[in-house]
């Protein structure tokens, strides 16, 4: 049987060990990220089996820094359409510490780049695989914005992955949205985005999202109200300039109860004019 059908199962775990340290065996060049401790420590441990192509993965548990990671993977690929089943649990991730940083620009003496060749739409994130996900994370930073109690659902079906419904919480007020990825006629591959942002609060998200754009740029000193945005886009082609070209649908913003101290628009206008004309402009 073991040459046969071979079967395994057992447990695993691992000591502290550094991510990052292990990226050049992965072929990845040594990054240095914003947060200079990011991927210096790591722990892994899980329950495994195996059984006539039958992989799972249960009670798998990864700290990753400051986060930690819960859940199950089955996969199946005795089928000639592979199976999987994951569900992922974190409590929190801050992807900011993760940025990295660009590297020193070379002088070159190289004539100057042609145009760059359109990429090619992400065919290889679409593999003939059948299956379902969840996702669930406590909390995320990404961009400074933070979201909270986001869930996240994976639908994947030959030629078909989305996903839907994606909810998070966010500034007060509630995200919802879903993504799908499919294949269309001949090589094309459709993309289809549904998103809806209600009841931001504006105050919140601005005072530590864009302090800079709206204080220094533009001299606000207080924005406030209720925000809504809704979004439809549908866009197909063989490339990402193809999906960019192609694309069509809605954009809906409203603002409820808005409040905008600071900005002087006739002074701004003034501005960009006399900007345009080479001259000094008027003190504010």
């Amino acid at each position: 049987q073991l040459l046969t059908t071979p079967e395994f199962q057992g447990h695993f775990s691992s000591n502290s060990f550094a991510p990052r340290r292990l990226l050049p065996l992965l072929g990845v060049a040594e990054q240095e990220f914003s947060d200079k401790r990011a991927l210096n420590n790591a722990q892994i441990s899980a329950s495994f089996a195996y059984k006539g192509q039958r992989v799972s993965l249960s009670k798998l548990k990864l700290k990753v820094d400051d986060t930690t990671a819960l859940g199950n993977l089955n996969i199946n690929t005795s089928k000639s359409v592979s199976e999987f089943d994951a569900d992922l649990a974190l409590d929190a991730l801050d992807i900011d510490r993760y940025e990295t940083r660009a590297p020193t620009a070379q002088k070159s003496n190289a004539p100057s780049a042609k145009t760059v060749p359109a990429k090619a739409a992400p065919f290889a994130m679409l593999p003939d695989w059948r299956g379902n996900g969840k996702l669930s994370v406590k909390k995320l930073q990404f961009s400074n914005v933070e979201l909270t109690d986001i869930q996240l659902s994976l639908r994947a079906e030959p030629g078909r992955w989305s996903l839907q419904p994606i909810q998070a919480n966010f500034y007060q007020g509630r995200y919802q949205g879903g993504i799908e990825l499919a294949r269309s006629t001949g090589k094309q591959m459709r993309l289809k985005v549904n998103e809806r942002v209600q009841n931001v609060n504006l105050a919140l998200l601005t005072e530590r999202y864009i302090p800079d754009l709206l204080k220094k740029n533009l001299g606000v000193k207080h924005l406030s109200g209720t925000a809504n945005l809704s979004a439809q886009l549908d866009t197909q082609g063989t490339s990402t300039t193809q999906w960019q070209h192609n694309a069509n649908g809605n954009l809906g913003f409203t603002v409820k109860n808005g409040h905008l101290r600071g900005l002087s628009i006739f002074y701004r206008a003034c501005e960009l004019y006399l900007t345009s004309r080479g001259r000094p402009t008027p003190p504010h």
